[in-house]
């Protein structure tokens, strides 16, 4: 195999602003097959992490604040790589205000969705389109995603 076919093979650009985000049927760990494309209304809030990172804990943190101002605003789903026992505590702290969490696998995150980097999250419209993303590693950055949002919701 020559090296322009192992990657083109292996290797999967990034998911950047303007993409669509694949409509993937995941198998999640906990809830059995979802469409993502399912859980759009007019827009999606979609945020990924993982429990490997320490970044994504402290993103969670933030989202923690985030949601008290801001639970009934968005339509968020959380992807989370992790544990079952992490998941629990997960769903335990915000269950309440986010009605879409799933746990799914590594490659779920990595190879299909193509979320290169973690935290990250997603402003998706109506059609699946990512119209803003960032890391979500601050309070500002929270409200700078959800920007594009102010008008439609």
């Amino acid at each position: 195999m020559s090296q322009q076919d192992y990657i083109s093979r292996y290797y999967k650009s990034p998911i950047i602003l303007g993409d669509y985000m694949p409509d993937l049927t995941i198998q999640t760990l906990d809830q059995g097959e979802l469409r993502l494309y399912d859980l759009i209304t007019n827009h999606l809030f979609l945020l990924c992490f993982s429990v490997e990172c320490t970044s994504c804990l402290e993103s969670m943190e933030i989202l923690d604040q985030f949601l008290e101002l801001n639970h009934k605003r968005y339509n968020i789903a959380i992807l989370i790589y992790c544990k079952e026992e992490m998941f629990n505590e997960v769903k335990a702290a915000f269950g309440e205000r986010v009605s879409h969490i799933y746990r799914v696998t590594k490659h779920d995150l990595t190879k299909r969705l193509r979320v290169m980097e973690l935290p990250s999250g997603f402003i998706l419209n109506r059609l699946g389109q990512i119209v803003e993303t960032n890391n979500c590693l601050s309070m500002g950055a929270f409200n700078h995603i959800v920007e594009p949002l102010v008008k439609i919701v």
